[in-house]
């Protein structure tokens, strides 16, 4: 997705993954929650008394307020994407090879609604 971004908007890779870091985040934890307990102790969380739902939430938490503290949780609309372009990229993220490596297998409307959660 960051791919598409960056190539239709001529936005810095970097950035793009670091928009879509919570949102891609929040997708890919309902296929593999125990990737995001050990995020959320990488990140500092006690998940010592916490159930793993609780873990993987704290963990969003923490990407969400980590997002905030550095300044990436810009919309995409304030970078110049336009709606009517998201369908393209998604299609676009779809075909990108590196898609074959998230954990999660995205349909179109799904990467749409993750670029429109973003927007």
């Amino acid at each position: 997705m960051a791919h598409q971004l960056g190539g239709v908007y001529d936005l810095a890779h970097g950035l793009c993954n670091a928009i879509l870091l919570a949102e891609v985040s929040r997708f890919n934890a309902q296929q593999v929650p125990e990737r995001f307990v050990d995020i959320a102790k990488a990140m500092g969380v006690d998940v010592s008394a916490m159930t793993q739902e609780q873990a993987v939430n704290a963990a969003l938490e923490a990407i969400d307020a980590l997002s905030e503290k550095v300044g990436t949780k810009q919309r995409l609309g304030d970078l110049g994407v336009t709606e009517d372009k998201l369908a393209f990229m998604a299609q676009n993220a779809l075909n990108d090879a590196c898609s074959l490596t998230n954990p999660r297998k995205a349909s179109l409307e799904e990467i749409i609604a993750i670029f429109k959660a973003r927007m």
